[in-house]
């Protein structure tokens, strides 16, 4: 049987299931199902937590799938977290509850795929159900919101999309030796990233004017900064 928490992080699959192929499909949700409910209470259980992360031990009688898928299936959640950042639904949420529906018309996103990824982002916490189809940031989800003191959206967004990327030539960096990164983008990170490192090194949140006298290198600095800043 599947237990209502597991319910509320099917919309994940649902999310996911257009990457898989047919016929790996449903022995895929057999083993997602069976972990997701160990997954969902212990995050319950240690949201209090700004730095909680899912325990993925045993909680009982719930069966769980192997360690190593639940270790190889950990991009699913870090990039959803990614998604709500870019998007900028913390932010977008500061004013109260909001429903599926209004969040999409705000982050110009699909209704149906936003509400998806909502109810999965509830369920680890990030996020909370407010209400018939409402919702709202939880604790854990405040950092994602731009200016707060201690906002981690403009890492998570990095995170999610350089770092990210560069992590997919893993395999080739083993196998050649070279850093990932470079194979990427064709340069060292601090050589790609130049003036980008300031974003990285100052908290902007709390800003809301700047100007970049001289504006060398077509303004770039600036341009980067409003893009992970756009509430500036």
């Amino acid at each position: 049987m599947v237990t209502d928490s597991v319910l509320r992080v099917i919309p994940l699959l649902r999310v996911l299931g257009s990457s898989l192929r047919n016929d790996r499909w449903e022995q895929f949700k057999r083993v997602f199902r069976e972990g997701l409910s160990a997954l969902v209470t212990q995050t319950r259980r240690r949201v209090d937590s700004v730095f909680a992360l899912p325990a993925l031990a045993s909680v009982g009688p719930v069966a769980e799938p192997p360690l190593l898928f639940q270790l190889a299936s950990g991009y699913w959640i870090s990039q959803a977290i990614y998604v709500a950042a870019k998007l900028g639904i913390a932010d977008f949420l500061k004013e109260g509850p909001q429903s599926a529906s209004e969040i999409a018309l705000a982050t110009r996103a699909d209704k149906n795929a936003v509400y998806r990824l909502m109810r999965a982002l509830c369920a680890v916490g990030a996020f909370r159900t407010a209400g018939v189809d409402k919702f709202a940031v939880a604790a854990l989800g405040m950092p994602l919101q731009s200016n707060v003191p201690g906002s981690l959206r403009a890492m998570v967004i990095t995170l999610g999309e350089t770092h990210y990327a560069a992590w997919t030539h893993l395999l080739e960096s083993v196998k050649t030796g070279m850093a990932g990164f470079p194979l990427m983008f064709g340069a060292e990170m601090f050589d790609y990233l130049g003036q980008d490192v300031v974003l990285l090194s100052y908290d902007f949140s709390a800003t809301r004017s700047l100007v970049d006298v001289g504006g060398g290198g077509c303004g770039r600095l600036l341009t980067s900064i409003l893009h992970m800043y756009p509430s500036m």
